[in-house]
């Protein structure tokens, strides 16, 4: 098997590939380097990594790996030669515990440093400072992080002596002092001579030739974040983490506690959440649509702060009830929304489109340039996540969902005249047909982006949106999607509860 063909995907310049070279040649592992161009991606770099769609991918005959971390593993455990990995149990977690830190404590920050400016990059400036004084103690007294020999964690960590610098001369800022971090400052000196790193970087300038798009700064005289801007965004973590849940369970089978586990904060499992019965491109579309979903948290989480992911009922009998609602009898069988592909578009149906009319309510009341652009970014994903669903259905409008005898379109309509009636604030919500009167300029019946009459997107408020998802008609009763009501500080207050 240690024979078979070894490939190695990557841009040529990036920490996370480079940690792969090294982890190979100290092992004395021959390997090809496939570059590829991150702007313009490979059907190979596509096929190996279809979830992330991103380098390095690691090849390893017929297996192809993603994300760095778990390459090194895997490439310890397959070459057992210069191991990287301690072998005992606990000196093994304390090992990962440690990679974990400094990836979440320095990488993140640094991309967020290297990419703004202003109280943005101070802010992630000041995370990595923090990280490095910890890591400062850690070192301490010890040749290596891994002891007398450089092992996983020197590899892991060791990008800080060599991308740090070009990160913080693009970027404008300083982070790495070595009056402040001395020992950091001779790790890196005796990690950069060891001559598997030393002679294996990339050259210099080859990363500072890399186009470099900066997002625009805030106006000087403009305020990032405003006070009152943190629980109008934090109130949307709401339904990203509705479906952040229901899309990764239905893809993949498992959700936010494997994915991105820190951004549970502790929260409770969701309620029924299952793998759904999907074909190939609805499993690859909603995985994608999961992922995003992950990302919106941790943008929301990272800008204003959040909260603990609250109880969430994904079951099937809590989606056969809103079905039944939406009918006004109960459906026999009980709508299953993981049944297949088509009983789960119809339930997604219900989720993206709530939170975008919740993002268009809050646009006019958020003045924090930082929450301005955090909260453009968002609608426009969730739009498009919207339309894509809508259009799904809309291309099967006349199919008869079986065994109900109703076409799609009537489900739709069926369940936007439901959640206009529990929101009671008039017509804010349309299925994918509509009379004349309702179309585009009063001159359409497709209806596959629903919109007012100067065809823009309608708006909601936390109030309404809260009386959808509770299915209970009043934001002060929770039930539904929130059998113990929904979180933040707004949200809380309308239940009259801390």
């Amino acid at each position: 098997m240690n024979r078979e063909e070894v490939k190695l995907l990557g841009s040529g310049v990036s920490p996370f590939e480079w940690r792969i070279i090294w982890a190979l040649k100290l092992k004395g592992v021959e390997f090809e380097f496939i570059k590829e161009n991150i702007f313009k991606k490979s059907s190979l770099l596509l096929e190996s990594n279809p979830v992330y769609k991103m380098i390095p991918v690691f090849i390893h005959g017929q297996n192809a790996i993603a994300d760095s971390l778990i390459i090194l593993e895997y490439i310890d455990e397959t070459w057992k030669q210069n191991p990287i990995m301690p072998r005992d149990p606990h000196e093994k977690a304390y090992t990962r515990f440690w990679a974990k830190f400094s990836e979440d404590q320095l990488v993140e920050p640094s991309r967020i440093a290297f990419q703004y400016g202003g109280e943005e990059q101070a802010e992630a400036v000041k995370v990595m400072a923090d990280a490095l004084e910890i890591l400062e103690g850690e070192i301490r007294g010890k040749k290596f992080f891994g002891g007398e020999t450089m092992g996983y964690l020197d590899i892991v960590v060791g990008w800080i002596g060599y991308w740090l610098q070009f990160t913080q001369q693009v970027g404008n800022y300083k982070v790495m002092d070595s009056e402040k971090y001395p020992e950091i400052h001779l790790w890196i000196n005796r990690f950069l001579q060891v001559p598997t790193i030393e002679e294996n970087l990339p050259p210099f300038n080859e990363m500072l030739s890399i186009p470099f798009c900066p997002l625009p700064d805030c106006p000087n005289h403009a305020i990032p974040v405003y006070k009152q801007d943190i629980d109008l965004m934090q109130f949307p973590l709401n339904l990203e983490h509705l479906e952040a849940d229901f899309f990764l369970y239905s893809a993949l089978g498992y959700g936010l506690d494997k994915i991105a586990p820190y951004l549970v904060m502790g929260g409770p499992p969701p309620i029924g959440a299952q793998k759904a019965n999907l074909d190939f491109l609805t499993e690859n579309i909603i995985t994608e649509f999961g992922f995003q979903e992950v990302g919106h948290l941790r943008a929301i989480k990272s800008t204003v702060g959040g909260f603990p992911r609250p109880l969430m009922d994904l079951s099937p009998k809590n989606f056969a009830k809103l079905f039944n609602e939406a009918f006004g009898y109960e459906l026999v069988p009980p709508f299953n929304p993981y049944r297949d592909s088509l009983n789960f578009m119809l339930a997604s149906y219900v989720l993206p489109y709530v939170g975008l009319l919740g993002y268009v309510g809050t646009n006019p009341n958020i003045n924090g340039c930082v929450t301005k652009r955090l909260l453009a970014g968002l609608l426009g994903v969730e739009s498009g996540q919207d339309a894509y669903i809508r259009g799904y259905l809309y291309e099967r409008a006349n199919e008869v969902v079986f065994p109900y005898n109703y076409t799609v379109a009537e489900f739709t309509i069926r369940v936007s005249e439901l959640r206009n009636r529990l929101a009671m604030c008039g017509i804010k919500d349309e299925g994918i047909l509509v009379p004349a009167q309702l179309g585009a300029e009063n001159r359409t019946e497709s209806n596959l982006l629903s919109a007012n009459y100067n065809s823009l997107s309608y708006g909601r408020t936390p109030a309404e949106i809260l009386r959808i998802v509770y299915s209970t008609g009043d934001e002060h009763v929770p039930g539904g999607f929130f059998p113990e009501g929904a979180s933040g500080r707004i949200a809380r207050e309308l239940l009259g509860k801390p």
